[in-house]
């Protein structure tokens, strides 16, 4: 009679184990990797939402650019566009909506100053419209020369971390409708004097920023751990 051969309740415990310390050592990175995965993709469908968006806009009201609207332009473009990017404002007991760079030194709250406005898109992500540069704008100085307005874009709404470049990404839009990605070639073609770098551990506002160009000009992807 043949002798049966099989595992003992002590093998198959150690082996249950060992997997286990490997599944919690790997969860994390993929974890994190299949978040970064999703990072361009979504940054990449909001653009051609948002200047789609802008095209039907122009082509409805017979206009060819964003300054048709109004003078006052976060206050104009997003009850604008609401009807082709299908957003609603961000209701009063929301509460402010706040973000910060990686560091967590400096940070920003949105609110009616400045003309800001804050809306929420049906997938949830949400759109902040900002004014671009004010005086140093209209005299055609500073970093937003060339733009209309600044665009900032967190791709999972009131969710935290709510941190730069993390989930909350940064675009300057011209009068034709188009976003720039901040940080990006084409930024700094349209200012030279731009010199940021991609950096989201530093509390420097526009190098947390830059890393929003920094995945733009990788064909919306996220390299590395920036």
């Amino acid at each position: 009679m043949k002798k049966k051969h099989g595992f003992t309740l002590a093998e198959v415990l150690i082996t249950i184990g060992i997997i286990g310390v490997v599944a919690a050592l790997t969860a994390p990175a993929l974890t994190k990797n299949s978040s970064q995965a999703q990072i361009g993709p979504k940054l990449a469908k909001f653009v051609n939402s948002f200047e789609t968006a802008c095209e039907n806009l122009f082509y409805n009201e017979n206009i060819s650019k964003l300054t048709a609207i109004g003078n006052a332009l976060p206050d104009q473009l997003l009850p604008a566009l609401s009807e082709y990017l299908i957003m609603t404002p961000l209701s009063e007991d929301s509460g402010n909506y706040t973000y910060s760079t990686g560091a967590g030194e400096l940070s920003t709250t949105v609110e009616d100053e400045n003309h800001t406005r804050v809306y929420i898109l049906k997938d949830g992500s949400l759109l902040v419209v900002e004014n671009a540069g004010g005086a140093d704008h209209l005299n055609g100085r500073g970093a937003y020369r060339g733009t209309e307005a600044v665009v900032i874009y967190d791709i999972n709404g009131m969710k935290e971390p709510n941190r730069a470049s993390r989930d909350v990404f940064k675009f300057l839009v011209d009068d034709s409708g188009i976003l720039i990605p901040f940080g990006s070639q084409a930024h700094k073609f349209l200012n030279p004097d731009f010199d940021a770098e991609c950096n989201t551990l530093t509390n420097d506002w526009d190098d947390s920023f830059a890393c929003t160009g920094k995945i733009a000009d990788a064909n919306w992807k996220v390299e590395d751990d920036y």
